[in-house]
């Protein structure tokens, strides 16, 4: 089942940390842009977990894109303001046409 175009009306922005060395030497994160896709988001109220994946973490929402994106679970989404660590990412249907990112709201550091 395809996604519709309709459903991809949220702009997120994928972030990989990078860190850098601050002037005394030591990493701090650095979190830079690798994409921009339009995208669905379903939050998910109260607790869900998905423990067939293993995924223990409390999920607040699931993102959908299309494909080709390499995104990892060390990736984060940033929606606006707002940061999701991704926790998950899955591809739908095994087709490799779109993929769903589990996402908890992070805490922006």
């Amino acid at each position: 089942m395809a996604i519709e175009p309709g459903a991809l009306r949220h702009r997120i922005v994928i972030e990989e940390n990078a860190p850098a060395r601050t002037p005394t030497g030591a990493l701090a994160p650095n979190w830079t842009p690798v994409a921009e896709r339009w995208a669905a988001i379903e939050p998910q109220s109260g607790r869900e977990f998905v423990a067939a994946r293993q995924v223990h973490s409390e999920l607040t929402h699931m993102i959908t894109v299309r494909r080709p994106l390499n995104v990892r679970p060390d990736m984060r989404v940033r929606l606006g303001q707002r940061i999701l660590d991704i926790i998950a990412v899955m591809d739908v249907e095994e087709r490799h046409v779109e993929i769903r990112l589990l996402c908890k709201e992070g805490k922006g550091a």
